[in-house]
């Protein structure tokens, strides 16, 4: 159902650069320990707490999905694994490694772990990407529990909201600002030098290259110097790179100086 509301939203209404597409909405949280005291202490720590989906499985296949998290945000962030059968608090004490992969929708043997678990994250996802860029949605979740033994009340819910009201549409506001900023602000000439020397020093992929652009752009829009850090980095030649795997793992960390540090 999800799926097909954002698939018809986005049909109906046109997308572009512009567009932003927010799934905001409750998730059970696993806990994180195999001692049962410490479980049920953390649990009653979790919920409550707002999260930002930064890897997304699919309960059924097993695949993964990485939202393009460029933008500073006041949210821890978690994976979030989407099942279409609600889980009980004993299955959700199972929840703890999901196999992943970096590249999107494929299965590997590398182990992540994942916390949150909710019944539609991947289908927005999944309908999403067909109009936008993966830099274009977020998923934002609050832990509303550990499993559903009884049901959600409507004021449960709006508690949980209320507490975070402020922050959240503080948050959806910046977001609304910079996106609007996107449609109009292209990549200036100081911006593409920097963007070519990224490229060539990585070994960068067409899709890599894009989101570097993509980064860079968000971090003009957003007033956040990056020129003196890349070419710091040059210096250091901590930004020669080997090969695209080692151009990779540096844009990633690159990334997570640059919106997070």
């Amino acid at each position: 159902e999800a799926a097909v509301a954002v698939s018809y939203v986005c049909a109906k209404y046109g997308t572009d650069e512009s567009t932003f597409i927010l799934n905001i909405g409750s998730a059970a949280g696993a806990p994180n320990c195999s001692d049962e005291h410490v479980q049920s202490a953390e649990r009653s720590e979790l919920i409550g707490q707002w999260f930002i989906g930064n890897q997304l499985v699919d309960g059924d296949t097993k695949r993964t999905y990485y939202p393009d998290i460029l933008y500073r945000h006041p949210f821890a962030e978690e994976g979030i694994e989407t099942v279409s059968i609600v889980r009980r608090p004993d299955e959700m004490k199972q929840m703890i490694r999901m196999d992943a992969s970096v590249n999107g929708g494929q299965k590997s043997g590398s182990s992540l772990k994942i916390r949150l678990c909710d019944m539609e994250a991947v289908g927005v996802y999944q309908a999403a990407v067909r109009f936008v860029g993966q830099h274009q949605m977020a998923f934002l979740k609050v832990v509303s529990d550990a499993g559903v033994d009884k049901r959600m009340t409507a004021e449960d819910l709006q508690h949980f909201f209320a507490d975070s009201a402020e922050k959240i549409c503080t948050w959806i506001e910046d977001v609304r600002t910079l996106s609007r900023s996107w449609k109009v602000e292209k990549v200036g000439a100081k911006e593409q030098e920097i963007l070519q020397l990224l490229c060539d020093q990585t070994h960068a992929s067409v899709t890599m290259r894009l989101q570097m652009e993509q980064l860079l752009r968000y971090c003009t829009l957003a007033n956040i110097p990056y020129e003196e850090m890349i070419r710091g980095d040059l210096a250091e030649q901590t930004l020669c790179c080997r090969d695209r795997k080692e151009g990779k793992a540096y844009f990633e960390q690159l990334k997570e100086r640059l919106l997070y540090q």
